[in-house]
């Protein structure tokens, strides 16, 4: 299998969680995986630059699309050559969809006037492929419907449970009582709301939030910081750090909410099965995806969209109510190991891609 990835893929960012866990949980299960990505991590190289990268990565992987059996895309509006060149040497060809078209432009901003182009290429990728993966059930209706492909399969994110367990709490060195924020520090992920939520008369008294990461969004967070003594920003730290720091935790939070409809077609954020994974309680906005999980495990607190007032309720339910976050944690941890682990995930995607094979073979395509 040659698996195309255009998104770089740095360490302690979900591109790269996703892509590395499914491929090596894929060669576990005896698939002799080849990964092409493209080299740069500098995330704020010029829109000029990354399409040259994604030209030479694609360039230099040619000759590998004619030696595999399939060829599998992390969707992309610029992996077009690929895709047609996949289907010109007749391979099986399944492209995974990790967002509608609107994560195109918030990744590419300077990129929206050429949207109509943009979504004709992904479009027309989506068309051409033997079998779509996508990461929520809306997202495959969303697919469906832009297509018309009708092989279309659910597959979430997931957690890699031997990294993300309650026992990582022992490698976090605080006796401070915190929730955690971890993550892209964007507009979607709900960062105001979250900072109001400190701030708040409602906000339990002896803990904080701990906001763990980077974004453009930094030097509002670092300010807030600096002026409420409920909130602490720590930057970036290493993804071997991470599962202690969310063990650590009284709670999760994953407040993101709707900017520009881009969670119209669910969400399925690694932070949540990584929060579940170390048996903590999660606080999750009301949005397709992430409120599901919640509520069918009974693992956390779901929220309304933006509402500060109501995450600081959430909050302070957890930090008085220690038997309500124990049962939380244990079948947030329970989920995460029965269901959501990355070994999990690959077996699911294996039994598509062997299905989409069978109907190919069937049909004589």
């Amino acid at each position: 299998m040659l698996y195309l990835t255009l998104q770089s893929t740095e360490e302690g960012q979900a591109a790269h969680a996703h892509v590395h866990e499914i491929c090596d949980n894929l060669s576990h299960l005896g698939v002799e995986v080849d990964l092409g990505e493209p080299k740069y991590k500098n995330t704020n190289i010029s829109l000029i630059s990354r399409i040259i990268q994604f030209a030479l990565v694609q360039g230099g992987i040619a000759s590998s699309v004619r030696k595999a059996d399939l060829v599998y895309i992390r969707s992309h509006f610029a992996a077009l050559p690929t895709s047609l060149w996949a289907r010109a040497c007749s391979k099986v060809l399944i492209h995974e969809v990790n967002g509608p078209y609107e994560d195109i432009f918030l990744a590419y901003p300077s990129a929206r006037v050429l949207a109509p182009l943009l979504k004709w290429m992904v479009r027309i990728q989506l068309g051409l492929a033997d079998g779509v993966i996508c990461v929520t059930p809306e997202l495959a209706r969303w697919v469906a419907r832009e297509s018309g492909n009708e092989n279309v399969t659910v597959v979430p994110n997931g957690v890699n449970v031997k990294l993300f367990r309650p026992e990582a709490r022992e490698e976090c060195e605080t006796e401070n009582r915190y929730v955690i924020f971890f993550g892209a520090l964007a507009e979607w992920q709900g960062i105001e709301a979250l900072v109001e939520a400190a701030k708040s008369d409602l906000w339990p008294e002896g803990v904080y939030l701990l906001i763990v990461g980077d974004g453009h969004m930094r030097q509002y967070v670092e300010h807030s910081a600096k002026n409420c003594a409920s909130i602490r920003y720590i930057g970036r730290r290493p993804y071997s750090e991470m599962p202690g720091l969310v063990a650590g935790s009284i709670g999760s939070i994953s407040a993101q909410n709707n900017l520009n409809g881009r969670s119209d077609t669910g969400l399925s954020p690694l932070k949540l099965y990584e929060s579940l994974a170390c048996g903590v309680p999660v606080v999750v906005s009301d949005l397709p995806g992430l409120a599901q999980v919640v509520e069918s495990h009974g693992c956390g607190i779901v929220v309304p969209v933006g509402d500060s007032e109501a995450l600081a309720r959430a909050v302070s339910l957890l930090a008085h109510d220690p038997d309500l976050r124990l049962e939380m944690g244990k079948r947030a941890e329970s989920a995460a190991v029965s269901e959501y682990s990355w070994s999990n995930r690959a077996k699911q995607t294996l039994g598509f891609i062997n299905s989409t094979i069978g109907k190919k073979t069937t049909s004589g395509v």
